[in-house]
């Protein structure tokens, strides 16, 4: 899987997983299974991740997202509402 990446200012990470396993998707909502195939998206800061996760759940409602800060810190996890 791919390294977490470096993070600079208000920078986080979304990842996204299948929600009823836990298996982690590739930006193309691909099961993971290859390091070359990125699992991080980066955004500017959390608001726009927070959208994003909640876009990306809207349109999937299989998907959960994980937001994470520098150094692999865990700030939020968005999930369908079931």
């Amino acid at each position: 899987m791919q390294q977490f990446p470096a993070l600079k200012d208000n920078e986080v990470a979304l990842m996204r997983a299948q929600f009823s396993t836990g298996h982690i998707l590739d930006e193309n909502i691909n099961l993971a299974i290859n390091d070359d195939q990125p699992v991080y998206t980066i955004f500017k800061n959390l608001d726009e991740a927070i959208i994003a996760a909640q876009k990306i759940i809207e349109e999937n409602s299989s998907i959960e997202c994980v937001i994470y800060g520098k150094e692999n810190a865990f700030i939020k996890y968005v999930s369908p509402k079931k």
